[in-house]
């Protein structure tokens, strides 16, 4: 099962407090310090207590990337329907093909 470093599960704890409490949230960490990481768990999370969240992204690289490390690391069978491009996303929006989003977690 996967472990997340100490500063990952306070990121997402403090994820799922400030979506709780109407607030935003920012993270901004350096390269390669697990970003992916926090993004995929609080939007997994979120989703498991009924918050609809999607993570989105203009560059199709990020998301293949973050759907490849959620196959490997959370044994998730696809996360496509929670990875988005903003035109996408709002497309499967005005057609009506998925719930209008509470969250919305947006990488780069």
């Amino acid at each position: 099962m996967l472990k997340y470093y100490d500063f990952q599960e306070k990121a997402i704890k403090k994820g799922i407090e400030s979506v709780l409490s109407g607030k935003n949230l920012l993270v901004s960490s350096p390269t390669g310090t697990g970003k992916t990481l926090i993004e995929l768990g609080l939007c997994l999370k979120l989703n498991d207590i009924g918050i609809v969240t999607y993570i989105v992204s203009k560059k199709n690289e990020i998301l293949w990337n973050h759907e490849e490390t959620a196959n490997e690391l959370f044994n998730c069978a696809s996360l496509s329907n929670l990875l988005w491009t903003p035109i996408m996303l709002a497309n499967a929006i005005k057609n009506k093909r998925i719930k209008i989003p509470d969250v919305i977690i947006i990488d780069e």
